[in-house]
């Protein structure tokens, strides 16, 4: 599975309506769970996806 299937997209926001604390939950919520759990390796290309998904979430 990857991670664009795991992820639910929020409606588009723009950078006023975004709420700066929720947007770094979803960073760095699913690097902990990984690292807590061991439950994948923390890669460059995890974080990068993390990053994207992130982006087209709360982007323009």
């Amino acid at each position: 599975m990857r991670l664009d299937d795991q992820v639910v997209l929020a409606p588009c926001l723009t950078p006023r309506d975004a709420d700066l604390d929720l947007v770094l939950e979803v960073l760095y919520a699913p690097l902990f769970q990984r690292w807590l759990h061991r439950s994948g390796p923390l890669t460059t290309a995890y974080a990068d996806s993390l990053v994207d998904a992130t982006l087209r979430a709360f982007g323009p």
